[in-house]
This record gives structure tokens, C-alpha cells and sequence, in this order.
């Protein structure tokens, strides 16, 4: 089962380039279906990736990164419908349930509310998770309660709880500590991610402890009663826990976690567990902690997929993969499905957000940071992002060609339109490809710094880019 990118979106902050290769590679082949592949490492950091939530009427997204910024596109048109500017990078969001407010966790340990309708900032709210000496630290996790009166944010040792019409403080889940015997703190319980149960009662909360900066051990799997703020279980048998999610039913839980060892100083492979609420067996496996809102798919891709940059789907109910969704070109960093079901997003390490039809084949739309289309849904061949950029020694040239084409050339050109490097890649079948250039010219000397244009001709369709060499 293969599904095709519906729409692409542009989260680059700097205009993205392209560049001459020296190697071109196919990247679209067919995926065997499988299991995960994992591998060893700590997980990337809530404030170095991007964030994706659709709001409930499944008209908007929300994209928010390490720049400060959180974009809100319309979903059908991929227009860009405004850009809410934080004061600090945006390491978590969430909307409301009826998607008139939208919550980002900063950087800076504050929690803004935003009212979507204008884009005004109307609280900011500061978790204090970490006490005075700590203050500043990212807001690892966001999130209104399914009834909409209480919004919840998680920092170090503290989830703080607020009412929401009000924005005063109310419940706050603290963390435990492990003592010394002259009774001082030596190791202090950090959250790393929380979710609400479907009917409000529960908060499933990952965390692990820390011990002067130093995952030292225990990462802990905890089950609270939103209501009395008490532990209901804990399930302690993991490293770490990067993210959870509760099913839609309620009934199970997807834990993203780094496996104990029997030596606590080795890092294992990270996997993703599926535990019953009831009574904290494991049911399954998967690759992913986003589930589709009827709860039969799991979708994720913090994992390489058979050595490939891609988004999984699994089933819920037997673990299986049932596909595999190409087109990143870089580390998948979040993906998030639309309240129908319909839709999922996927963001990048690449600065690209690719929304997937999941119900059937579509042709690509990419639109760029300001919104602006360009590849609509007649194009017949794309250029999207290379990565990295800016670059020094080379850079990974992406292009997607939706038929097949008996001539395709890239070229390299300079800032004077000086053509740098030409490419005759030949007869090519529809697929994604990524071309490699390391910065040569026609006769092999590396160029200087500045600014180039790469560009696509695949017959009579023409895509070019602006890429930076930086050395």
C-alpha cells in the first residue's frame, strides 16, 4: 500500500536552493512490509523539531519550530492564513476542542494562548517546573483537557494545570525525587510528554529521572487521576519516554521509549509499546504514537524505515505495517492526523510538511513559507528543498517527477545567472529522486561562496531554487 503526497508545505525560514549532483538516487522504491527499524540514542529534543495539530474542523494546521514562530495554513488551499510570532522557540502546541484557541509551549517554560480567530496573543502562562534556578527550560508538552475548561503544560518536575476562561492556576502534578541520606535531592523525576484520557479522568504522563543534567535512570510510565492530582500506577521499565498518546477508546496506551537494560548506563534500541490502561500489559507493538481517530492506525517515522527517511502506518490490532509514505528527504520529526481521518501531516528535518491523502492518490501541491503555490495539482514535476542549506562541502538536491520523462537536466547556476554545472540525467520514470552536488564546477574546482540557483527541466516543465554555499 503506497499513498501520495496531497500537499507540500514549505516551513524554511531562509529561501531554500538548489544545486548541480554529482550522484542522482531513487529513493521511491518499493518498501517490503516489516517491522520497525530503530536504532541507538537519545531522542531528538521537544525545542529541535517541528510541531503539527490540526484544528477540530480539520480546516487548519498549525506548524510551529525552533525559529519562534507558529504558521496556521489552510488546509484545502495550503494558503498560509497567518504567522503568530512567540518570543521564543515553539516546543509544543495543541488546539482547543472547539479550535477557537491554540496553546504553544515555548522554549522560555511559558505556555501561550492564542485566539485563532485573530491571531492575538491572549495569556502566557508560566509553568515554573523547574523553580527559579531552572526557569527558562523548554514546555515539553501542551494540551487542553477533551472538555476544553482546563489546559495543561508540562516543564522539568512540574504538569501545571489552568483554568483555561480564567488563566489561574489550579492542579499541579509534581515529580518525585530520589534523596540522599543527608536528605538532599539528588535525583529529580523530569516530564517528558503527557495525554489525556478520551473522557477527561486520566493523564498518562512519561518521564525519567535526572540527576544534575544526566539521564541517570528509571524512566517511568504514570497513570494520575486529573481529578484528586494522586498516582493511580506506574509502570517504570524504560530508559526514557520520549512521547505517549491514549487510543480514542481510551483503552490503550502508545508508549515511545527507550528499553531498560540489565545495565542502566547502555542504551538500548527505542521502540514503541502498546500497553493496556487496565492493566499495564503489553498488547502490541508498532512504529508510531499518532493514532487515526477511529484507533485502528498508528502513524509514525522518528524511526528509519528500512534505512529510508519515511512515515509508517501500522495496525492497531496486529502490529503490521500497511504502509509506507515516501517523500522526506530528511528525519521525520512529527506527524499528526486531522480530526476525520482523512488527512495526516508529516513534518521534516527537510523544512518540508507534506499532507498525505489516506484515502487515495492524489497529485502533489507544494506551497512556500508566504503561501504561495508553486506546483499546483496539473504539475507534473517538482523541486523541493535541498538540505542542508545553507551547505559547505555539498548538499542533497531533492526532485519528485509525477510520469516519466525522456529528458531531465538539472542545472547549477551563480548569482549572474552563469551557468556553474550542467546535469543531463537522462530518461527517468515517475519517482522521487535526491542528487547530490559537492560544489564542483564543470571542471572539477570547487566554487566560491554565495548564493546559486539549481534548476529542474523535466521537457517543458521548468522548477529552479535558490540555495546559499556558506564556507
Amino acid at each position: 500500500m503506497k499513498l501520495t503526497i496531497a500537499l507540500v508545505l514549505s516551513l524554511s525560514v531562509v529561501a531554500q536552493a538548489d544545486q548541480p549532483v554529482a550522484q542522482v538516487t531513487n529513493t521511491m522504491g518499493n518498501l517490503p512490509e516489516g517491522v520497525l527499524v530503530s536504532f541507538p540514542g537519545p531522542p531528538r529534543l521537544a525545542g529541535s523539531r517541528f510541531l503539527l495539530s490540526f484544528s477540530p474542523d480539520d480546516e487548519t494546521l498549525a506548524a510551529g519550530g525552533p525559529e519562534g514562530t507558529v504558521r496556521l495554513w489552510a488546509v484545502a488551499t495550503g494558503t498560509l492564513k497567518m504567522v503568530l510570532r512567540s518570543q521564543a522557540e515553539v516546543s509544543s502546541l495543541s488546539f482547543s476542542p472547539d479550535g477557537s484557541t491554540l496553546a504553544s509551549g515555548g522554549g522560555d517554560g511559558v505556555v501561550r494562548v492564542w485566539t485563532v480567530g485573530n491571531g492575538a496573543l491572549r495569556d502566557s502562562l508560566d509553568v515554573g517546573g523547574w523553580g527559579d534556578s531552572m526557569s527558562g527550560h523548554s514546555v515539553t508538552a501542551v494540551s487542553f483537557s477533551p472538555d476544553g475548561r482546563t489546559l495543561a503544560g508540562a516543564q522539568g518536575t512540574r504538569i501545571q494545570f489552568w483554568d483555561v476562561d480564567t488563566g489561574t492556576r489550579g492542579l499541579a502534578l509534581e515529580g518525585g525525587t530520589h534523596r540522599n541520606e543527608d536528605d538532599s535531592i539528588s535525583e529529580q523525576e523530569v516530564f517528558t510528554s503527557f495525554s489525556f484520557s478520551p473522557d477527561g479522568s486520566t493523564l498518562v504522563s512519561g518521564s525519567y529521572y535526572d540527576g544534575g543534567g544526566w539521564v541517570v535512570c528509571c524512566g517511568l510510565l504514570s497513570l494520575w487521576d486529573v481529578r484528586t492530582g494522586k498516582r493511580r500506577d506506574v509502570l517504570p521499565h524504560w530508559l526514557h519516554v520520549a512521547s505517549v498518546a491514549f487510543s480514542p477508546d481510551g483503552s490503550v496506551i502508545a508508549i515511545d521509549g527507550q528499553e531498560s537494560c540489565n545495565d542502566a548506563r547502555i542504551f538500548c534500541p527505542w521502540s514503541v509499546q502498546l500497553r493496556d490502561v487496565a492493566t499495564g500489559a503489553l498488547v502490541g507493538s508498532s512504529g508510531g504514537t499518532a493514532f487515526s481517530p477511529d484507533g485502528t492506525l498508528l502513524a509514525g517515522g522518528r524511526f528509519p524505515l528500512d534505512g529510508q527517511f519515511a512515515v509508517g502506518l501500522w495496525d492497531v490490532a496486529t502490529g503490521t505495517r500497511q504502509a509506507t509514505l515516501e517523500g522526506h528527504t530528511d528525519w521525520i520529526l512529527s506527524v499528526s492526523f486531522s480530526p476525520d481521518g482523512q488527512t495526516l501531516a508529516s513534518a521534516g528535518a527537510d523544512g518540508m510538511v507534506f499532507l498525505w491523502d489516506v484515502s487515495q492518490h492524489t497529485i502533489p501541491m507544494a506551497v512556500s513559507t508566504d503561501g504561495q503555490v508553486v506546483a499546483g495539482p496539473s504539475a507534473q514535476a517538482m523541486l523541493l528543498p535541498n538540505y542542508p542549506n545553507p551547505f559547505n562541502l555539498q548538499t542533497s538536491i531533492p526532485f519528485q517527477l509525477h510520469q516519466a520523462f525522456a529528458q531531465v537536466r538539472l542545472n547549477i547556476y551563480d548569482a549572474r545567472g552563469a551557468l556553474v554545472r550542467a546535469f543531463d540525467l537522462g530518461s527517468r520514470p515517475a519517482g522521487l529522486y535526491r542528487a547530490v552536488w559537492d560544489g564542483r564546477d564543470q571542471l572539477g574546482k570547487h566554487v566560491a561562496s554565495g548564493v546559486y540557483m539549481s534548476r529542474l527541466q523535466a521537457a517543458t516543465v521548468f522548477e529552479h531554487r535558490k540555495m546559499l554555499l556558506a564556507k
